[in-house]
């Protein structure tokens, strides 16, 4: 599956949007399909951008829930509206983006 950075985004703003205490569950987002979203939401928590928690179903299958953004997912968000109110081109953005994973997962590393 291909990452969608537009995805991405949506689910830190959907994320963000939430009361504390309210999580997000994954359901379609954005014109995009329930795996997508699992998918994309497995990234955002891979590369430290998103707390979340692995729980279970009522049919037993393990769903990855979404608590808060981190700290650096906070960033994210924050320099990817930067950029749009900037109207860099999408083809800059993505640098970005990288750059900031890896510093996440910089972070973590130093932390383990």
């Amino acid at each position: 599956m291909k990452r969608d950075k537009q995805l991405i985004r949506a689910l830190l703003l959907e994320i963000e949007s939430r009361e504390y205490g309210h999580c997000f569950e994954p359901a379609p987002l954005a014109e995009h399909d329930l795996e997508s979203v699992k998918y994309h939401l497995h990234l955002l928590h891979q590369a430290g951008l998103v707390e979340c928690e692995l729980e279970h179903s009522w049919d037993g299958e393990p769903v990855l829930i979404a608590r808060s953004l981190t700290l650096p997912g906070h960033d994210l968000l924050d320099n990817l509206r930067a950029a749009a109110q900037a109207e860099v081109p999408a083809e800059r953005q993505l640098p970005l983006l990288t750059q900031l994973a890896d510093a996440a997962r910089e972070s973590l590393r130093r932390i383990a």
